[in-house]
């Protein structure tokens, strides 16, 4: 049974589910006034107060939203998407408004019959993956044996990571929270494994600590079962500097950009020809330690490697 009220005690004698205001409320912070994407973490501890068996309900848009406050378009732009990923991950149960799996881009009147035009909208693929990933993965549970959550360490914090696991089941998703590209890495600690992208298809390798760049309100959506996977092997590194000017005892990161943008394996070892003018970590931060001319050398785990060019004054 479900319930409208933000009453939580409702929870403990006749409820199962209630309405996940605080998340909505939540996400349009961070899309819309540049909250912290770690907040997420914040409101999935609140939820294990919640009476055993019972769990909130999830949504991007539903009848009010939609029509007093907008569609989810409106609301949520660009990160529409990543929005509706946390809705089906974070534990709780997922709603679908109707007209949302088409793209509906208009509000309906609330007090009238308002027929939706099933096909004056486009079917958007991102619901019935993850309506499979929902159904299949017990680490996507609620209810007397949920799934388990645990939070990953990142580099930055713009970006959220996250496991979801019971059993052998795991799933683990990793989200830019900005609109900004960004170049994290993601600390999977002993979840670290081979997953496949449960939107992309693609195989993806986390290593305890990984290098994972994401476009703005860019994810990755992972998971144990590995059954279509397939392998991506980058065909080019690039990055936005190519010759590079410090002086001593000056650093700077290099965020190498794949092509593809998804690859299996992000891992790239480091080197530097001249050690005496610049060093470089395992993560790409150069230091420069003395005057002179060096060359830094990214390369991915297949070969293909970028080369920078870094003078020191």
């Amino acid at each position: 049974m479900l319930f409208r009220s933000d009453n939580m005690s409702l929870l403990q004698s006749a409820f199962t589910l209630n309405y996940g205001w605080d998340l909505q409320s939540l996400m349009y912070g961070v899309v819309n006034r540049g909250d912290s994407p770690q907040f997420f973490n914040d409101y999935v501890s609140t939820q294990g107060s919640l009476p055993a068996g019972t769990a909130s309900m999830h949504f991007i848009t539903n009848h009010d939203e939609n029509s007093w406050n907008g569609t989810e378009f409106e609301r949520y732009g660009a990160a529409v998407d990543a929005m509706a990923v946390l809705t089906y991950t974070l534990p709780g149960v997922p709603l679908i408004y109707n007209g949302q799996e088409i793209g509906l881009r208009r509000r309906l009147a609330f007090f009238e019959k308002d027929a939706i035009d099933w096909n004056g909208g486009i079917p958007r693929a991102i619901y019935p993956r993850l309506n499979a990933l929902k159904a299949s993965n017990s680490a996507l549970d609620v209810g007397a044996n949920p799934g388990k959550f645990l939070a990953f360490d990142t580099s930055t914090n713009a970006v959220l990571a996250f496991a979801r696991f019971r059993g052998s089941d795991r799933v683990v998703v990793v989200l830019n929270g900005t609109a900004s590209t960004t170049n994290g890495v993601v600390t999977a600690g002993g979840l670290a494994g081979m997953y496949r992208n449960a939107v992309t298809n693609t195989l993806v390798k986390l290593r305890p600590q990984t290098y994972l760049p994401l476009a703005g309100w860019g994810y990755r959506v992972l998971t144990s079962d590995l059954a279509g996977g397939k392998t991506v092997v980058p065909t080019k590194l690039t990055a936005s500097r190519l010759k590079i000017s410090l002086r001593t005892g000056q650093s700077t990161r290099i965020a190498p950009v794949f092509t593809p943008r998804e690859v299996t394996d992000t891992y790239l070892r480091w080197s530097s020809s001249a050690p005496k003018v610049v060093t470089v970590s395992s993560t790409g931060t150069l230091t420069a330690v003395g005057r002179g001319t060096a060359r830094v050398v990214s390369r991915a785990t297949n070969g293909v490697n970028l080369v920078i060019s870094v003078t020191v004054r």
